[in-house]
């Protein structure tokens, strides 16, 4: 948390400081524009301006809304899988034992060994392995006893966790494509640029109020970024639910 904090107020504060020397040094140069041209330099600015808040936003939304979506996700994995070790219990003995450890087995890999390698957009075949596993037992189990309520109901919840891991597979190579964090950047270089190209006022406080700009544009880009990849990034989905649920399955009969 306190690398977060630090990282923030450096990216803010260096993105503050680059923008007061730029318009001190530059701002006397550019001067003033002829009155006749104000007005279009003026509809110009507020036009590049509102593009980049727009655009700032609407990433915004959508990285944190991915965000919100991956963790939810990891939590309906992770209750399946609860679900599937106490449905087993309906299986026969053997099965029922092997299906078991097979889920305890995999919740401990996705946490220790598959949860590092997504931070790299990676994830676990060996992991996978582990699932299919439980999932030769339980389709055995079903083609014997079709209408038993054991089989049916693990082979259901099993499903519910295949899903959930193919959608978590899916969000770990996804993010914001590159090129619209470029257009952001682009934009905010633009909007400022417009900003001193129209003459903005001279004078250490209208100085300070151009880094104030600066530093928030750079804030919500750093945001952004922090937020993009849902599980390699410094705001990120950890394996709580996973892990709560391990606790679980040794608390159940």
């Amino acid at each position: 948390m306190v690398d977060l904090a630090v990282s923030a107020g450096l990216t803010v504060f260096l993105s503050a400081g680059m923008a007061f020397a730029l318009v001190t040094v530059f701002g006397r140069r550019f001067g003033h524009l002829p009155t006749e041209i104000t007005s279009i330099v003026s509809t110009a600015c507020n036009a590049v301006m509102s593009l980049f808040v727009v655009t700032l936003a609407f990433l915004l939304v959508t990285a944190a809304t991915d965000l919100g979506i991956s963790r939810n996700n990891t939590f309906t994995e992770a209750g399946a899988l609860r679900d599937v070790y106490w449905d087993a219990n309906e299986l026969p003995a053997p099965e029922r034992i092997a299906v078991q450890r097979a889920v305890s087995q995999y919740t401990v890999d996705v946490i220790y060994r598959e949860w590092p390698m997504m931070a790299d957009g990676q994830t676990d075949q060996v992991t996978w392995s582990v699932l299919d596993q439980a999932r030769v037992l339980v389709s055995a189990d079903l083609a014997a006893d079709p209408a038993g309520p054991g089989p049916v109901d693990t082979a259901a919840a099993l499903d519910r966790v295949y899903r959930a891991r193919r959608v978590r597979e899916a969000e770990v190579s996804d993010g914001i494509a590159p090129i619209m964090l470029a257009s952001l950047f682009m934009l905010a270089l633009l909007a400022l640029s417009c900003l001193m190209l129209a003459g903005w006022p001279v004078g250490w406080r209208y100085s300070a109020l151009f880094s104030i700009v600066a530093g928030v544009m750079a804030m919500g880009m750093w945001l952004i970024i922090q937020l993009d990849h849902p599980y390699g990034g410094t705001i990120k989905v950890d394996p709580t639910a996973f892990q709560s649920t391990l606790e679980h399955l040794g608390k159940i009969p």
